[in-house]
């Protein structure tokens, strides 16, 4: 995903939230739905239910600057975006990232755990090859989202962590 991606929430009619997100995909717009796994009894048996976390809503990346609110606001199972005023309403990346990782859907997390799994493991002595920290060496702590990292640096004699994006990163 490109640092100018932004993701925004899809109000969806309801239960159109899987049909929405399918013609997103057409028009080559990355969704995400959280969705859970739940136990229910259905007529007397015991089944296993996949149920949406933000039921009628739908999360959008939009990193391409020409697609146009309009185009995204008619596809079909979409109602409109979730506003403050007039403007569509910005959500975290880390949020987004962090209900991924929580989200029962398999293609996602297998997706995020490829991702991660680029990444050091914790203590591994890695190189920052980018930004204000760059040619220090640092001690890799963990992930911090799918963006950034968290390093422990040794700055005037003392160990302090910091938070740095994984692309500065090099073992």
């Amino acid at each position: 995903m490109s640092e100018s991606s932004s993701w925004h929430l899809l109000y969806c009619k309801a239960r159109n939230e899987q049909r929405a997100a399918a013609h997103l995909a057409n028009q080559n717009i990355v969704s995400f739905f959280p969705v859970f796994s739940s136990e229910r009894i259905i007529r007397g048996k015991r089944t296993v239910v996949t149920e949406p976390v933000f039921p009628n809503y739908l999360f959008i990346d939009l990193c391409n600057e020409q697609i146009s609110y309009t185009t995204i606001r008619s596809t079909r199972g979409v109602s409109d975006f979730v506003r403050q005023g007039q403007t569509p309403v910005t959500v975290p990346k880390e949020l987004v990232y962090d209900l991924m990782a929580r989200s029962d859907s398999l293609e996602l997390n297998q997706q995020i755990e490829a991702k991660c799994s680029r990444l050091p493991k914790g203590g591994d002595k890695v190189s920052i090859k980018d930004g204000p920290y760059k040619g220090l060496d640092a001690i890799y702590q963990k992930a911090d989202g799918l963006e950034r990292s968290i390093l422990l640096i040794k700055l005037i004699q003392q160990q302090v962590e910091i938070t740095i994006d994984n692309k500065a990163i090099e073992l």
